[in-house]
C-alpha cells in the first residue's frame, strides 16, 4: 500500500495534501473528468445533458473550495452537513437549471469572484492581507494555466513523435483520456494544490515583494493605468458627442465601456498595496478611477435602459444593467465614503452578489427576460386583434396581420422565447381545450422547431431583419430562384440527411452555370461541364459549432465558397448532428451572389 501511495502522489501534485484539505472538492472535479470521459468515449450525452451534469458540478466545486476557505478564515470548518446539502443544492439546480430559471455560468462567476473573499468573509478589514491572498490565488490559476498548455504541447510532440517514427497513431487515446483527465483533473488539482492559507507569511508579496509583485505593479502603473486613463478621456469625449447629436449607437457603447469599467476596476485593485502606491502615477490613478467611473456607468446604463424600452429585457441587457449598478455602486462609495469605509473586498463582493441574486428565481436574469419578452409578445398579439378574450391564440385560416410592425416585434419576442426553451410562456397564449396534438407534442421537446411555430402564431410570412443584415425566413417561388438583398438568388429550401448508405448520393441545386451539391462529405460547388471548384465540410463545421439536436441555430449565414467575384452561402434554418450518421441532416437555403441566369 505504501508503494501504491508514493505512486499515486508522485503523479498527482500534493494530491494527500490536496485530498485532505478539499476532499469534496477533489471528489467533485473527479466526478467531472468522469462525464467528459464517458462523453469523448462512448458519446450518447446530449448537449442539454451535459449543460446539467457539467454546470452544476463546477458549480459545486467552487462553492466546496469557497467553504472550506470560510472555515480556515474562521479557525473552524464548516461540518460536512452544510457542506454536502450546500453542494447537493448546487447539483440539483444546475440540473434542472431550466425549470428554476438558474444560470448556472452567472452563479459559477459569482462564486469565482467571492473566492478572494471567502476567507476574510465577517472579519475585520485587513485590505493587505485580502489583496495577498487574491494575488497568490490568481498567480496560482496563472501558474495553471501555462501548466496547462506545457502539457497539452508536451502530449501533442509525444503524439507526433510515435506516429512520425513507429507509425503509431495515439490520436484516439490523446483526444479521449489524456487531454480530459489532464485537463479536467490534474489541473485543478494542481490549482488548488498552489491554493494558499489565509494566514499565510505576507512579506514576501508586500513588505519585500518578488519578482511577480514588482512585475503586477510594474504593469499596472506604467502600463494599466496611463492606457486607462486615455481611454477614459475618450469615453468622456464620446459621452459628450452623444449628448450633442442625442443619438445612441446600438451596441457600441456596451462593447466599449463594460471592459473599461472592469479592467479599468482591476487595474485600481492592482495598484492598492502601500509599496505600488509609492509611485506618483499609482496614487493620481487611486484619486481619478472613481470619480471617473461615474459618468461612464451612467452612459452604459442609459444606453441599455434605451435598448430595453425598445426591445425589451434579456439576459445580456440584464447583465449589462448589473454592470453599470455594480460600477456605480463602488464608484459612489468610494469617492463620497471616508478612508475607513473603503475596504476593498467589497469591489469583488459586491459583484458576486449580483451575479448570484441574478442567477436564478423570478428576479433573476433568466425569469425577468422570459417575462419581459412574453411580455412584449402579449402586446404585440393584442394590437393586431390575435387573441380572444380568454388570452388564446385566435388565428383562422387565411388570417393576415393588419400591423406588420407589430408583428415584427412579436416574431422577436416569440424567437427568444423559442431559442430559450420557454415552453411555459408559449404554452399560455395556446388554449388547452383547442390545441391539437402534435402541438403539445411538440412543445414537450428539448428542440423546438420556429417555423411551425410561428405558423401556429400566424406570423410564418412576417420577415424579421438579422444581424447580418437578411431576412429569417423568406417567401421563395420553387420554380425559380428569385432576388433578396446582398445576394443576387436564393434557393427554394432544401434538405440533406448523411444517412444514405449509398457514398455517392447527393442533392444539386443548379444557379445557371453553378452547381451546389450536397453530399456526406460536405458541400461540393461546381461549374458546368464538371470542373470543381470547391468544398466546404458542413459537418465538420456543425461539430465544432456543437450542433446536437435537431436545434435551430439563430445566426445561420456560412459562407461555403467565396472567390473570383462568386459568393455562395448557406442559410441554416435546422440542423442536427450526430456520430451516427442516421441523426445528421441540414435544412439550408443557398444563397448567391456574383452568377448570370437566363
Amino acid at each position: 500500500m505504501d508503494k501504491l501511495r508514493n505512486w499515486f502522489e508522485s503523479i498527482i501534485p500534493d494530491a494527500q495534501a490536496v485530498f485532505r484539505r478539499f476532499p469534496l472538492a477533489a471528489v467533485l472535479v473527479a466526478a467531472f473528468t468522469l462525464v467528459i470521459l464517458t462523453e469523448t468515449s462512448f458519446g450518447g450525452l446530449s448537449n442539454e445533458m451535459m449543460m446539467r451534469l457539467v454546470g452544476g458540478i463546477i458549480l459545486a466545486a467552487y462553492v466546496s473550495v469557497i467553504l472550506t476557505l470560510y472555515g480556515e478564515g474562521r479557525g473552524k470548518t464548516v461540518s460536512i452537513a452544510i457542506k454536502t446539502v450546500v453542494i447537493l443544492s448546487c447539483l440539483l439546480a444546475g440540473y434542472f437549471f431550466r425549470q428554476m430559471a438558474f444560470i448556472t455560468p452567472a452563479a459559477i462567476a459569482a462564486s469565482i469572484l467571492f473566492l478572494g473573499n471567502a476567507p476574510f468573509w465577517r472579519a475585520k478589514r485587513d485590505d493587505v492581507a485580502v489583496w495577498d491572498f487574491t494575488h497568490k490565488l490568481w498567480t496560482a490559476v496563472l501558474f495553471t494555466t501555462a501548466g496547462s498548455m506545457i502539457y497539452v504541447m508536451g502530449i501533442f510532440a509525444i503524439m507526433g513523435a510515435l506516429k512520425s517514427l513507429f507509425g503509431v497513431n495515439m490520436s484516439k487515446v490523446v483526444e479521449d483520456w489524456m487531454l480530459p483527465i489532464g485537463l479536467g483533473f490534474l489541473a485543478p488539482m494542481a490549482w488548488m494544490s498552489m491554493l494558499p492559507r489565509h494566514d499565510e507569511e505576507d512579506g514576501d508579496s508586500l513588505r519585500n515583494p518578488g519578482f511577480i509583485s514588482r512585475a503586477v505593479g510594474f504593469l499596472g502603473a506604467w502600463i494599466l493605468a496611463p492606457l486607462t486613463l486615455i481611454y477614459a478621456a475618450i469615453l468622456l469625449a464620446y459621452g459628450l458627442k452623444i449628448l450633442l447629436t442625442q443619438s445612441v449607437p446600438n451596441g457600441q457603447i456596451a462593447e466599449l465601456v463594460t471592459p473599461f469599467l472592469i479592467i479599468g476596476t482591476l487595474t485600481w485593485l492592482i495598484l492598492d498595496p502601500p509599496f505600488i502606491q509609492k509611485k506618483r502615477l499609482a496614487r493620481w490613478y487611486a484619486k481619478l478611477w472613481f470619480p471617473l467611473t461615474i459618468p461612464a456607468a451612467l452612459l452604459l446604463a442609459y444606453a441599455v435602459l434605451v435598448r430595453i424600452s425598445q426591445y425589451g429585457w434579456t439576459v445580456e441587457r440584464y447583465l449589462l444593467v448589473l454592470a453599470s449598478v455594480w460600477a456605480l455602486g463602488i464608484a459612489v462609495w468610494f469617492t463620497f465614503r471616508s478612508e475607513a469605509k473603503r475596504d476593498i473586498r467589497i469591489i469583488p463582493g459586491f459583484a458576486a452578489l449580483l451575479l448570484a441574486l441574478a442567477s436564478i428565481g423570478p428576479w433573476g436574469a433568466d425569469g425577468v427576460s422570459a417575462s419581459s419578452q412574453a411580455s412584449r409578445l402579449k402586446a404585440a398579439l393584442v394590437a393586431n386583434q390575435m387573441l380572444d378574450t380568454d388570452g388564446y391564440l385566435n388565428i383562422v385560416e387565411g388570417f393576415k396581420v393588419p400591423d406588420n410592425e407589430q408583428a415584427i416585434k412579436a416574431k422577436g419576442a416569440l424567437a427568444y422565447l423559442i431559442s430559450n426553451r420557454k415552453i411555459g410562456h408559449i404554452r399560455k397564449f395556446i388554449s388547452p381545450n383547442e390545441a391539437p396534438d402534435k402541438l403539445d407534442k411538440q412543445l414537450s421537446r428539448n428542440s423546438l422547431k420556429s417555423f411551425e411555430i410561428y405558423k401556429w402564431f400566424g406570423l410564418d410570412k412576417t420577415k424579421t431583419q438579422s444581424q447580418l443584415g437578411i431576412q429569417r425566413e423568406y417567401e421563395y417561388d420553387e420554380r425559380k430562384p428569385i432576388a433578396v438583398t446582398g445576394y443576387d438568388y436564393i434557393s427554394s429550401p432544401q434538405h440533406f440527411s448523411k444517412s444514405s448508405e449509398d457514398a455517392t448520393f447527393m442533392t444539386s441545386y443548379w444557379f445557371g452555370d453553378i452547381k451546389v451539391s450536397s453530399h456526406n462529405q460536405g458541400i461540393i460547388i461546381d461549374k458546368r461541364w464538371g470542373k470543381e471548384l470547391g468544398r466546404f465540410q458542413i459537418w465538420d463545421w456543425l461539430k465544432e459549432h456543437n450542433i446536437n439536436g435537431p436545434e435551430i441555430i439563430m445566426e445561420p449565414l456560412v459562407t461555403v465558397y467565396e472567390q473570383d467575384g462568386l459568393k455562395i452561402s448557406l442559410f441554416i434554418t435546422q440542423a442536427s448532428y450526430s456520430d451516427d450518421p442516421y441523426y445528421t441532416s441540414i435544412d439550408y437555403i443557398i444563397l448567391i451572389k456574383g452568377v448570370e441566369i437566363d
